[in-house]
């Protein structure tokens, strides 16, 4: 180890990073028939919407239709770009994954070699950040968050430079970068825009007004982009899924804004790393509020950004294990980055009380981050593995199911994915995401039946498959259950069951006689039962309903349904860890 190289820590990092995707996957591809499977269902989203763009050059997840589903363009245009050169298929998301996870250890390694810090400790840091992230899980999602990561990190570092520096840095090369990451970094997510309005504020307190409205302007330019061709096409300005899951107040003020700052304090509390890592970040800025120097200057501009991007997430943006993983890994390098020089101190007798009382601050801060951290690692890498399948029993299934029986067919779903991915049907989704009309609803009034009824009927839909418990009393009466699919050991799905309905009783018997066939084919766990003849009309019928169903789960008690509103706001989703 006294030998040891930053080049060296970085290989030993990446290289844990790939054993431990490879391990997680070879034990999930060996539960689920072979198959790659991703940990949750919102990357198929992306997969359905560039295989869409490979093969209709239609932007939205159903090919023939435009929908603005997908809140990271840059993301699903390399995916069509990777399906063209690998063709459609798991691989492509799974390789792109591992190469920006692998890139995400090189430049956290890059980070630390640039400000001082060993290669022992770079390599403690950057396996850190691999088993804290925890990369392998983020990776396995199948989604933009390894790549959210990289840009992260590095537009961070460049914004920096360019606030911390002299006035021509502001200028200069970092500066030029910056603008150049702000652009991508908003393109892969749009919570990127949270750290380029800190930096650009961070450049506007030094009087850099100029070079503030550049980072600006390159953030919003992706999104105001995006925005433009949305509203060509009647949408909204936003991505669907930013303005469902978001948190953006509808009214801008006082007490509105006092609110969602509230609320964001709430959020915040809920999720102990990112406090636990904004209570170091804090510690570090106090404890070296007196040292004056480039680096110093650097060291807090990135904290600040952290800090500023943090308290903006908590207020704006949906709260999401996956969701939070850029700001878990620009928290840690932040503040390993920012506690080296106090830790390393002046030397001297003059500065040995002020070494020593940095030391106890250190390991106090030390201990009170680790605890959350190391939680927040061991329970998704934990989980993984039983995620992955849990998609597979449930989501994956659901779309074979589809595209073996319901071909080109209209279908309601509230988890679009898997079945807009593995079969080429029509949707009405009841979430929101690529129904525009559910979405005006959502925003609206809310959902009733007579909307559901409408829309259905409007888009020919004989069939839905549902989280019956997401829409009580918004479904409509005529609507027959055919059937349930229910899981076991449910860690990510937004239920252990799934409901399928057909949307008259003289398409039932069709739907129960395709369940009844393709039930032979679902994995040994899933628990296939017969529906219900008709939805209840009546307390009474209710009742009885609910008591074979209690029977067939083997007693387990069903929501009582007797009381139930007649329109929904909003739809629940699941808390565990790496879920929607």
């Amino acid at each position: 180890m006294d030998r040891l190289t930053h080049r060296a820590a970085t290989l030993l990092a990446s290289g844990t990073f790939a054993l431990v995707v490879a391990v997680l996957l070879a034990i999930s591809a060996r539960l689920n028939g072979g198959r790659i499977v991703f940990v949750a269902d919102d990357p198929y989203i992306h997969m359905a919407m560039a295989k869409n763009l490979v093969r209709h050059g239609e932007w939205g997840v159903t090919g023939g239709s435009f929908s603005s589903t997908s809140s990271s363009p840059l993301w699903t245009c390399m995916l069509a770009a990777a399906y063209l050169g690998l063709g459609v298929g798991e691989a492509a998301p799974l390789l792109l994954n591992v190469l920006f996870g692998i890139l995400a250890v090189v430049v956290v390694g890059r980070m630390l070699e640039r400000e001082g810090v060993s290669p022992r400790w770079t390599l403690a840091v950057s396996l850190v950040v691999v088993t804290i992230v925890p990369l392998p899980t983020i990776a396995l999602c199948g989604m933009e968050h390894t790549l959210q990561i990289v840009l992260a990190l590095a537009f961070a570092m460049a914004a920096a430079e360019a606030a911390a520096g002299e006035p021509e840095a502001s200028t200069g090369a970092p500066f030029r970068l910056a603008l150049l990451l702000a652009v991508l970094l908003v393109g892969a997510r749009y919570e990127g825009l949270f750290l380029v309005g800190v930096a650009a504020a961070l450049l506007a307190l030094k009087r850099r007004f100029t070079p503030a409205v550049a980072v600006v302007a390159a953030g919003t330019a992706p999104a105001a982009a995006y925005g433009a061709v949305s509203l060509a096409h009647g949408w909204y300005a936003l991505p669907n899924s930013v303005l469902l899951k978001g948190h953006a107040p509808a009214a801008w003020s006082a007490s509105a804004l006092g609110g969602y700052a509230a609320s964001g304090l709430e959020r915040l509390v809920r999720s102990p790393e990112l406090a636990a890592l904004a209570l170091a970040a804090v510690v570090i800025l106090v404890v070296g509020r007196r040292r004056r120097g480039a680096d110093e200057d650097r060291h807090r501009a990135v904290l600040l950004i952290f800090l500023g991007a943090l308290a903006a997430h908590a207020v704006l943006a949906a709260t999401n294990y996956r969701y939070e993983a850029y700001l878990v890994a620009l928290g840690i390098v932040a503040c390993a980055a920012g506690a080296r020089p106090l830790v390393a101190g002046r030397g001297g007798a003059a500065h040995g009380r002020a070494r020593r009382s940095v030391t106890v601050a250190a390991a106090v801060a030390v201990v009170v981050v680790a605890v959350p951290l190391a939680a927040r690692g061991a329970r998704a890498t934990a989980i993984t593995v039983r995620a992955s399948r849990n998609i597979y029993e449930q989501q994956v299934q659901m779309g074979l199911f589809l595209r073996r029986f319901h071909p080109g067919g209209a279908v309601a779903v509230n988890d679009i994915g898997a079945v807009s991915y593995f079969a080429d049907v029509r949707l009405l989704d009841l979430w929101g995401l690529a129904s525009l009309d559910v979405a005006r609803a959502r925003r609206g009034v809310g959902l009733s039946a007579a909307v559901v009824d409408r829309l259905a009927a409007a888009d020919d839909v004989r069939v839905a498959v549902l989280y019956e418990e997401w829409y009580a009393g918004v479904l409509p009466r005529r609507w027959v259950r055919a059937g349930t699919w229910r899981i076991p050991d449910n860690v990510v799905c937004g239920g252990d069951t799934v409901t399928f309905f057909a949307t008259s009783p003289e398409a039932r018997d069709g739907l129960v006689q395709a369940l009844r066939e393709f039930s032979p084919e679902l994995p040994a766990e899933v628990v296939a039962s017969p529906g219900i003849a008709a939805r209840a009309e009546t307390h009474a019928a209710l009742e009885e309903a609910a008591g074979c169903l209690r029977a067939r789960r083997g007693g387990r008690q069903l929501e009582n349904r007797s009381a139930t509103p007649t329109t929904v706001t909003s739809v629940p989703t699941t808390a565990r860890a790496v879920g929607r």
